[in-house]
């Protein structure tokens, strides 16, 4: 595939140790991976694939990607994916944030930003059109994700900028921080933050005024228009309000670039007085922590924003520790002060120790499972409450594999109450509706993963008559068949296998605890045989879960089959 149709044409490579920057053809991963989180999962492949490389060291990248439907006026172009290796799992880290981050750094003519090495001093990128510097971030090193554009839109002066940036938990490595956009969303969940801190990058400014060319734009404009009447009608304003109070805070609906839904909600706040708290997230982690003080929720999840954490993870974090201390396994002498469910104060001083690595902060800033085996005396067994293995660098949040993901979020039963024959291709089908989107640059929650009416046959459309050449709903699903491979390739190579792709043992052993499958267990055997279908499904070997040789070769990806086979991956 090489038309310009659609796409900005380059892959902007910058080596923060050598202070390097230079462009090379996107058209030279097309081919096989057309874009989005498909190039960067490939580039990350190839530069960051192997065990010996650290995630929080110089030879690992970090990959901004935009697809070729991304700043177009097709409704949702608008997120940016981010890929690297992740320093909380070890595994591959993919994770997104919405705004125009992404559309703009197409306009200033790029359609990746990959980043490798590491600067001696902190420092920050700043993108506009074809020039682009590395600049010392001296002057912003420590701020948070709120002061930091203020800043940089005065020393830049330009207050149009496009910007994403870290806060002062990436800046100390915690290992699950995130890295914040312009709308104060976050790439979540896979440290993506810490690999930003580790290169001492502290944020990345985009300004571009180019465009981007379609190849029958009347065609084009049609389809759009058609596509973003059908998702009006189809009424994808399904979020639920997090808190609907008042007081001296305003709740708006926003929305991402060239996206109608507004499905998202943010809080006009006196303490920021520029921008909006996002407090989506937050009420996850008050859930775990039974924070009922709405004073105190706010101010928490302000301090979350601010330092640039994922409050999934710290809500993770701090419920396994109340459980630790509630069981006598640590008390006020590990901790500094007294911890219990509820407790506001504690948790909102819990959060600030932790962003500084001040004491017992310091052990809970390495994730999970490592401050697990850093405290010892059995606190191990309580990390069942959220991780599915025995260790970060070798398993997947459950929420992502068979049960919670798909019933919570899409409204699917999955590997609750019982084992059903239809479970593991409805899960096969959501993940391919997601990874489709993320390799279009479109939006998962506009596909049929959520109910919305964005399907192969739609993106296969809008692609052919923007890029010129007819792509049909089947070639868009080798697309990302491909790319689901090759992800499931990588983390194998890092060590992943069958016996990490499970469920808490509580779910197989005492009564689940989620509120929705309260009194149920999972039958073991059952839940082995749903994971025979799925690997069948997804060409996967039935006894360790790597993809087959004969699955990547039908693929185009032979070179990852050799790989796997040189390093002995079977």
């Amino acid at each position: 595939m090489k038309s310009d149709y659609l796409y900005a044409g380059k892959i902007l490579w910058v080596d923060l140790t050598q202070g390097k920057v230079w462009t090379t053809p996107t058209a030279a991963y097309t081919g096989r991976f057309l874009g989005g989180k498909g190039i960067g999962v490939r580039i990350v492949w190839e530069k960051s694939g192997l065990p010996s490389i650290d995630p929080l060291g110089p030879d690992n990248a970090l990959s901004f990607n935009t697809g070729p439907l991304t700043g177009t006026m097709m409704p949702g172009s608008g997120r940016c994916n981010v890929s690297s290796k992740s320093p909380l799992t070890g595994l591959l880290g993919v994770s997104s944030f919405r705004g125009s981050f992404a559309p703009e750094l197409k306009y200033a003519g790029y359609d990746h930003l990959v980043i490798t090495g590491q600067a001696k001093e902190p420092v920050y990128m700043a993108i506009d059109n074809e020039k682009v510097t590395i600049r010392s971030a001296a002057d912003i090193w420590g701020l948070d994700t709120y002061e930091t554009p203020k800043a940089l839109r005065k020393e830049l002066k330009d207050e149009e900028i496009k910007w994403a940036c870290i806060g002062p938990a990436g800046e100390k490595v915690i290992r699950f921080a995130t890295i914040i956009g312009e709308l104060r969303d976050s790439a979540r969940q896979t440290g993506l933050g810490a690999v930003m801190g580790s290169k001492k990058l502290k944020a990345v400014t985009v300004h571009g005024t180019g465009g981007l060319h379609v190849a029958r734009p009347e065609r084009f404009y049609e389809v759009c228009a058609r596509t973003l009447e059908a998702l009006k009608v189809s009424n994808p304003d399904k979020t639920i309000s997090i808190q609907r109070y008042r007081q001296d805070e305003g709740r708006q609906k926003t929305t991402c670039f060239s996206c109608p839904t507004r499905c998202e909600e943010e809080y006009e706040t006196s303490a920021i007085r520029d921008g909006v708290v996002y407090y989506k997230w937050y009420a996850e982690m008050a859930n775990k922590i039974g924070v009922r003080d709405m004073t105190i929720w706010r101010e928490l999840a302000l301090c979350i924003n601010k330092y640039g954490y994922d409050a999934g993870s710290l809500g993770d974090i701090t419920a396994w520790v109340t459980e630790l201390f509630e069981q006598g396994i640590i008390d006020e002498k590990d901790v500094g002060f007294p911890l219990a469910r509820g407790n506001s104060e504690a948790y909102l001083r819990l959060a600030k120790i932790i962003a500084r690595r001040e004491g017992f902060g310091d052990i809970l800033a390495e994730g999970l499972m490592r401050a697990a085996r850093s405290i010892g005396r059995g606190s191990e067994k309580y990390t069942i409450l959220t991780y599915a293995g025995d260790s970060e660098e070798v398993t997947q949040r459950s929420a992502q594999f068979y049960g919670h993901f798909a019933e919570v979020i899409a409204g699917i039963q999955l590997a609750f109450p019982m084992e059903d024959a239809g479970k593991a291709k409805m899960i096969a089908e959501a993940e391919d509706a997601i990874g489709r989107a993320e390799i279009i640059g479109g939006c998962k929650w506009h596909t049929e993963f959520n109910g919305l009416p964005l399907t192969s046959d739609v993106h296969a459309e809008v692609l052919s008559v923007g890029l010129g050449k007819e792509i049909t709903a089947n070639e868009l699903s080798v697309y990302q068949q491909r790319v689901r491979q090759l992800e499931r390739a990588f983390n194998c190579r890092e060590g992943l296998r069958r016996e990490h792709d499970t469920l808490p043992a509580q779910y197989f052993t005492d009564l689940a605890p989620d509120g929705h499958f309260g009194g149920i267990t999972m039958d073991r055997s059952n839940f082995e045989v749903m994971k025979d279908r799925y690997y069948k499904l997804r060409g996967w070997d039935l006894t360790t879960g790597v993809p087959t040789r004969a699955t990547l070769e039908s693929l185009d990806l032979k070179d990852v089959a050799d790989d796997l086979e040189k390093r002995n991956v079977n």
